[in-house]
């Protein structure tokens, strides 16, 4: 398994809503702001390139006002 960070494209959606799209950078890192409450955010699967590498990783988080929160992603 490559345990490299990589860029992606990722969703992120309350309930059945989306409410985020974005691209982590080469390194694996991103920055979106979102309203406080519970979210998945899921891995679109495609590499920067365009390339399907993985389908469907998710993680749920909850975002908390006026914070900076950190969460990683892992694509198995």
């Amino acid at each position: 398994p490559c345990t490299a960070p990589f860029a992606a494209g990722f969703t992120v959606s309350r309930g059945s809503r989306t409410v985020a799209r974005f691209w982590s950078d080469h390194e694996g890192r991103f920055a979106v702001r979102l309203a406080p409450g519970s979210y998945t955010v899921t891995a679109d699967g495609i590499d920067g390139s365009g390339q399907i590498l993985y389908s469907g990783t998710h993680a749920s988080v909850q975002v908390v006002a006026g914070t900076t929160q950190t969460y990683v992603v892992d694509m198995n």
